[in-house]
């Protein structure tokens, strides 16, 4: 079945649909649209959020152990923090792999580039209080381990890593931890926004008076009062 504006009703191509950034379920394809549906929409928009929220488990597949409020917990810099060693490592890796799919780089020597990267993420003081130079070696030993789906050399994207872990919000996790290292994100861009918007979500709630949409494709998002 194919999807359609809420309220307008048309179909892409035709339009572009965005999700409403609360709930991440109902699609409109524009704020006039969203802005129209607003008085019906606000009274169930809460529990669709319930039912689809943020806040749950995550990953629901794919670690040893997924965490609640993971776009609280990159906000204050502890993402990574009482975790599996393992799983750990595998956030490091695939944070990694997936931005180096976003930048485009072509860099053969995979095992280098981790290397700063890895570097980087300690600068930012956002390992683990148990990382070590010896758990930072074990980490690339995984990576590099062809038998394991986190191998280094294995490129992957945006659509491998929702269908690894199952969760349609991890790739922007791990874009977020990279991007929290690196200093930018893909292109130069500032996931703030982005990132303070999830966090609100998870306790809940969006701006007073503000209702947001996700971009259904890059994951942009625009507000507009009510």
């Amino acid at each position: 079945m194919s999807q359609s504006c809420t309220t307008c009703k048309k179909t892409p191509p035709a339009v572009n649909l965005r999700r409403c950034a609360k709930c991440s379920t109902t699609l409109y394809c524009s704020r006039d649209c969203q802005k129209s549906d607003w008085k019906v929409h606000r009274k169930i928009c809460g529990r669709q959020q319930g039912s689809a929220s943020v806040a749950n488990l995550s990953p629901p597949r794919g670690l040893e152990q997924p965490i609640t409020k993971p776009f609280s917990r990159l906000d204050n810099g502890t993402w990574l923090h009482d975790r599996p060693e393992t799983d750990v490592y595998r956030l490091l890796i695939d944070a990694y792999r997936l931005r180096v799919t976003d930048d485009c780089s072509g860099d053969p020597d995979r095992l280098r580039g981790f290397q700063h990267f890895l570097d980087l993420v300690a600068s930012r003081k956002l390992l683990p209080p148990w990382w070590t130079h010896e758990k930072g070696e074990a980490c690339k030993t995984l990576a590099m381990d062809p038998s394991q789906w986190q191998h280094l050399q294995r490129t992957i994207n945006k659509s491998d890593i929702i269908e690894h872990y199952g969760d349609k919000h991890f790739p922007m996790q791990l874009r977020m931890l990279a991007e929290a290292a690196i200093g930018r994100g893909v292109g130069g861009a500032d996931g703030t926004q982005m990132r303070t918007l999830m966090v609100a979500m998870e306790q809940g709630g969006t701006a007073a008076g503000v209702a947001s949409m996700i971009d259904a494709t890059t994951m942009n998002v625009s507000r507009l009062g009510m």
